[in-house]
């Protein structure tokens, strides 16, 4: 994370920085989502609780997406159209953004593209702020919330518990 400290210590002059409700990084790029920025005409801060932002590859201080032909700097954004985020992991090559609503896949194209968001098509029935925790492993994504935990393989959401209890951390229930 020696580049996200070199990020951090610039100041606004220097780069709009977002200002991110998840922050992670994904092969060379820095994803910032959620939360808000200053990247509206006026430079006031504006709510972006609805997008993912990427930085340009390798280069975490670059964050307003290029116009020019080819484009000198290749980060951007994608806008969701529902739900609040609730937690991203990276798993098997892609990022899963869990919302409110649904879980999305945010798959690396690179280029002027950066990245495609589309719905896995599962409901993921999250609270906001109901994730304690993720992990990802070679068998899935692990989501401790407030419910229980679950097991997100790519393809499906299984609630591997139901709700919390001390058995859940106890050598009983492995």
């Amino acid at each position: 994370f020696g580049s996200v400290v070199t990020w951090v210590a610039m100041t606004a002059a220097q780069i709009e920085i977002p200002s991110p409700e998840i922050l992670l990084t994904h092969d060379e790029y820095l994803l910032a989502i959620g939360g808000s920025d200053t990247f509206d005409a006026n430079h006031a801060l504006a709510d972006h609780r609805t997008r993912i932002r990427w930085s340009h590859p390798a280069a975490y201080n670059r964050w307003r997406p290029s116009l020019a032909i080819p484009p000198a700097n290749l980060s951007g954004y994608k806008e969701m159209q529902n739900g609040r985020f609730v937690d991203a992991v990276v798993f098997a090559g892609s990022v899963y953004v869990f919302t409110t609503d649904d879980i999305y896949r945010l798959s690396k194209v690179g280029g002027s593209t950066g990245y495609t968001l589309k719905s896995t098509g599962i409901s993921s029935k999250m609270a906001y702020g109901s994730v304690l925790s993720s992990v990802s492993t070679s068998s899935g994504v692990y989501v401790l919330t407030t419910d229980g935990l679950y097991l997100f393989s790519g393809l499906q959401l299984t609630p591997v518990s139901s709700g919390l209890s001390e058995n859940l951390f106890s050598r009983e229930f492995f």
